[in-house]
């Protein structure tokens, strides 16, 4: 997950430590919620350990990819993105 972090990190120009802080803006949350997806998605981790590394509760994390499954069209460019920074094949 740490390297999920990290691509989201560069992606959306936002700290690894604001994704796993506090911090409620509007883009840093929406980049902790690709963080969940891309860690749910592409790595296939439970609910409960992506909580743990984030430092959320797994309702949130679960709430979180069912926000950024909603709003796919807005987030796929991203996440794709994301993947290619990864070396994931799209």
């Amino acid at each position: 997950i740490a390297s999920i972090v990290a691509a989201v990190a560069m992606e959306t120009r936002i700290s690894t430590d604001d994704i796993r802080g506090s911090c409620r803006e509007r883009p840093v949350v929406a980049a902790r919620k690709l963080v969940y997806w891309l860690a749910r998605n592409v790595a296939k981790k439970s609910f409960p350990h992506i909580a743990h590394i984030i430092r959320r509760d797994h309702s949130t994390v679960m709430y979180g990819i069912k926000d950024i499954d909603r709003r796919m069209a807005e987030y796929g460019p991203v996440i794709e993105k994301v993947k290619k920074r990864l070396g994931v094949k799209l």
